[in-house]
């Protein structure tokens, strides 16, 4: 029973690796280990304290967590003792990087409403700006069409006081 067992925790250690190594983000390897941080960019600058968030990366693979098969001897009793207390070790450091990826979420939310926020802000800017814009060309037109009809309105009374003088000649 123990060599199934043993086969099982192989084939799971296995799984484990496999899913390090093909975990990816853009082309960017995340669970293997080969890269400490992803830079996500946050911001409208290109400062790196303020507009940008740094997410640590981890080395999940099996060895790194201590459940690889080298590391874990199932044939005897203290062998699968040990094997437990390496398994609650694995947990404890899964459970610390999922934690941490936890709290970088947040902040990335945090970071994204704020980026909807300015975009939205921004947007209503601009539309406040084109409004304004258009209220004063709208205005003057207005004032010209106006002018336009009191020349118009002078030139018919000055038509008019010509006619009248016709009349007393």
């Amino acid at each position: 029973e123990r060599a199934y067992i043993n086969d099982e925790f192989t084939a799971l250690s296995t799984e484990v690796d496999r899913i390090a190594n093909v975990t990816e983000f853009n082309g960017l390897a995340l669970a293997d280990g080969t890269n400490a941080t992803l830079n996500v960019q946050v911001g409208i600058n290109n400062v790196a304290a303020n507009d940008r968030i740094a997410v640590t990366l981890g080395d999940l693979t099996a060895a790194t967590l201590g459940v690889d098969t080298g590391s874990i001897d199932l044939s005897t009793a203290a062998g699968a003792q040990g094997a437990l207390a390496g398994l609650d070790t694995a947990l404890d450091s899964v459970n610390q990087y999922r934690s941490d990826y936890g709290a970088t979420q947040n902040r990335l939310d945090s970071a994204f409403r704020s980026l909807s926020n300015y975009s939205q802000n921004l947007a209503a800017a601009e539309s406040q700006i084109r409004d304004t814009d258009f209220a004063a060309e709208s205005a003057e037109m207005a004032k010209q069409q106006i002018m336009q009809q009191a020349g118009v309105a002078a030139l018919a009374q000055a038509k008019n006081i010509n006619a009248q003088a016709a009349q007393l000649i």
